[in-house]
């Protein structure tokens, strides 16, 4: 299962597991927050597709099955690559 998740959206159970029992529910509720929060327009990025809500919102209108790992077998488009200077920003 935890397999699955680091695949499909980028987290591990297991280790927010350890980071909770190493620096507690607070420490990592931060870390999340900052985690998924876009950093141009602080709205929420989805776990399920790697995108922000608001800013990356016609990719989805254009395909509703968009996925994290289609980023590797389609063409790029300005959306797509914004959302990936995004993640970059992200320590996983």
């Amino acid at each position: 299962m935890d397999k699955r998740y680091r695949t499909k959206y980028h987290l591990s159970m297991i280790e927010n597991l350890n980071y909770i029992n190493e620096f507690g529910m607070e420490e990592f509720l931060t870390k999340e927050r900052d985690k998924w929060r876009c950093k141009l327009c602080g709205a929420t990025i989805c776990c399920h597709n790697g995108l922000c809500l608001n800013c990356n919102i016609d990719t989805l209108l254009i395909n509703k099955k968009y996925r994290w790992e289609m980023d590797n077998k389609k063409p790029e488009t300005e959306v797509m690559r914004s959302t990936e200077q995004l993640l970059e920003d992200f320590a996983y």
